[in-house]
């Protein structure tokens, strides 16, 4: 992994030592074989990271739930977990296989908002294809992220609900 700095260095010839990549206290966190991007807020100048932190080891790609966002610590090269926020979730009538994955996002230049589209796959009846979420990020105490969500979504700190690996 690229120490902060080391880009500026040798324009990125030479590396550090790989790491995994964890919350910033350097607890790890259990991700599928999915995508998960970055994007910088223009309005909080913070970058976050989207993506599928699973609550349980994943097994060839799988869960693919939920869907979260969460600032990155730019310093430590983690995610700040208590910034963890849950996108969207399996529900009680989506299936096991569900998929909260392949999105896509922009920052919306009038509001500053996050915008995610996902095509939500094998969720249950009336819970299933395209979908928005308008994601209001903003600087709060203590550095936490809040958001507001629209569309189909339940929402939670995943800290509440996420168990760490160990």
């Amino acid at each position: 992994m690229l120490e902060v700095g080391d880009a500026v260095q040798d324009y990125g010839r030479t590396w550090s030592k790989p790491r995994p990549f964890t919350f910033s206290d350097g607890t790890r966190f259990y991700s599928p074989t999915s995508q998960g991007m970055f994007i910088r807020s223009s309005r909080t100048g913070k970058a976050y990271w989207i993506g599928n932190i699973s609550r349980v080891r994943p097994r060839a790609g799988w869960p693919r739930y939920p869907l979260v966002i969460a600032e990155l610590d730019e310093q430590k090269l983690g995610l700040r977990r208590e910034t963890v926020t849950i996108i969207d979730d399996r529900g009680p009538t989506d299936s096991s296989d569900m998929q909260l994955s392949n999105f896509a996002f922009l920052e919306d230049p009038a509001t500053g908002h996050i915008l995610v589209y996902l095509n939500r796959l094998c969720g249950g009846p009336g819970a299933e294809g395209p979908m928005t979420y308008e994601i209001e990020v903003r600087p709060v105490a203590h550095g936490a992220a809040r958001s507001r969500l629209s569309g189909r979504q339940r929402s939670a700190l995943a800290h509440d609900v996420l168990k760490s690996p160990g």
